[in-house]
């Protein structure tokens, strides 16, 4: 659905922030971006839904070019969504259903249509004790829930989570993971970005890792976290179910689930 082919984007200083980045999120439904901070990932995926524009390369979306004009970018975006690490940056209204509401309407949906979508979209997030709540007056979590919401009633085929469970508390971010897996089940493809590896390790099924704008690596989650010449290069921890494999001598889990199964 989307893929980059040798991207190249500098900042307006002239600095470069992604070098020859080649990349192709079909490689898998959960993809994640890793990397310390300052090496591109949010503006990889600012580049990816068509918000910047690389100075050289290509972003392809349905292996056609992106095109950097109003009418193109109304159909990625139709297609393509993102929910930003701070939800105020995407909330757009003091109420909560017509926060939801309002890319439909930008769209010009038929009430009716929008009304069905929102509603739809409110029952799937289990969000309906807050749905005519104004969204000041809501938790951080629960304004990430809106802003999903958002992007979910537009029906996009893939979504991107900046830091999907910062600033969340434990109960918040089992919502969270939660409702990604839902997404997936339902058919759709997430890309996240986070500096939790632990979640990375345990969520994605195949992962990118960018170090000062390049990639140096991708694969599978297992094959990623056990390069020890990878993880530190891109300063990144080995997840706790990867240092009890090296360290305890037992198999390597996926989940926490498996992990406990297995010490019964």
């Amino acid at each position: 659905m989307l893929k980059t082919m040798d991207l190249n984007y500098n900042y307006e200083d002239g600095k470069v922030a992604l070098k020859n980045i080649n990349i192709d999120l079909n490689n898998g439904d959960k993809i994640g971006i890793v990397g310390s901070n300052g090496a591109g990932k949010t503006t990889l995926f600012l580049n990816l839904i068509g918000y910047l524009k690389p100075r050289k390369g290509q972003v392809l979306f349905n292996d056609q070019k992106i095109k950097y004009n109003k009418k193109f970018l109304r159909s990625l975006r139709k297609e393509v969504g993102i929910v930003f690490q701070e939800a105020d940056k995407q909330i757009f209204y003091s109420n909560t259903y017509d926060d939801i509401a309002f890319a439909l309407r930008n769209l010009k949906y038929d009430e009716d249509i929008i009304k069905r979508k929102v509603d739809d979209v409110i029952k799937l997030l289990n969000i309906e004790e807050f749905k005519d709540k104004p969204v000041h007056f809501l938790s951080h979590g629960e304004k990430k829930r809106v802003a999903i919401a958002g992007v979910l009633a537009l029906d996009c085929k893939m979504i991107f989570f900046d830091e999907p469970l910062a600033g969340l508390d434990p109960k918040m971010s089992e919502n969270m993971l939660n409702t990604m897996n839902d997404i997936v089940e339902k058919g759709k493809k997430t890309v996240v970005s986070s500096h939790d590896m632990d979640f990375i390790y345990e969520y994605c099924d195949y992962v990118y890792v960018l170090n000062k704008g390049e990639i140096i690596d991708e694969g599978i989650p297992s094959e990623i976290f056990l390069n020890d010449d990878t993880l530190k290069r891109a300063n990144l921890k080995e997840p706790w179910l990867v240092k009890i494999y090296k360290n305890l001598e037992t198999p390597l889990f996926k989940n926490e689930k498996e992990f406990y199964e297995f010490k019964k």
